[in-house]
């Protein structure tokens, strides 16, 4: 099984079909260069590629094989996005939550304190300081603790959500231009048959 990352030279060539088309349909409103004659790497390499390319008999075999391995990949990237983006979103409701636990450990706080005020109570708690401390401890690591879970919402949105959304975009556009190449296949071989005919009949 080969991927959209590791295809043939011959697939590449096929696929390179839809790219031209866009290069010249747009060379009138942008600044394309053109890719027979450009001195860029890029260009350069696809030029290599067209001269290297053999493009097999069964080319729309292979093409269409090569679609249905696309799809089995989208089905799994379409999985990995949503479960990525699910938890990005617990991360964050999460996050929320350790928020508020942190402000309640401060009103918790807040009242062991009064419990020690003479001018509150008649009889005070006189071990309102002790407990004060270390209710106030325990939200400082608690408060930290929330700050750690701050980051994991945007590290998992834009890490690996991130790279799981371009990849599945990436296979999108892989099955566009197969399927496009798919039809000048099509094509090609309905022109082959007919001018064979023709040559059969004369």
């Amino acid at each position: 099984m080969f991927t959209p990352f590791s295809a043939p030279p011959y697939l590449l060539f096929l696929l390179s079909f839809r790219s031209l088309f866009v290069l010249f349909f747009c060379r009138s409103t942008t600044a394309v260069p053109d890719l027979f004659s450009a001195t860029s790497a890029g260009a350069v390499k696809w030029r290599d590629s067209l001269r290297s390319a053999e493009i097999p008999h069964n080319g729309q075999r292979i093409l269409m094989d090569f679609i249905s391995q696309l799809e089995y990949l989208e089905a799994h990237l379409k999985r990995l996005t949503a479960s990525a983006k699910g938890i990005a979103e617990k991360a964050a409701s999460k996050r929320k939550e350790m928020e508020n636990l942190t402000s309640l450990f401060g009103d918790w706080c807040k009242s062991e304190e009064e419990f020690g005020s003479e001018t509150k109570f008649e009889y005070p708690n006189k071990t309102a300081a002790g407990m004060t401390k270390v209710l106030g401890a325990s939200q400082e690591v608690i408060r930290k603790w929330a700050q750690i879970l701050s980051f994991e919402p945007t590290i998992v949105e834009s890490v690996v959500f991130a790279a799981l959304a371009f990849l599945l975009q990436q296979v999108d556009a892989f099955k566009v231009r197969s399927f496009f190449c798919s039809v000048v296949l099509f094509v090609c071989s309905l022109f082959w048959i007919v001018f064979s005919a023709r040559g059969a009949v004369s």
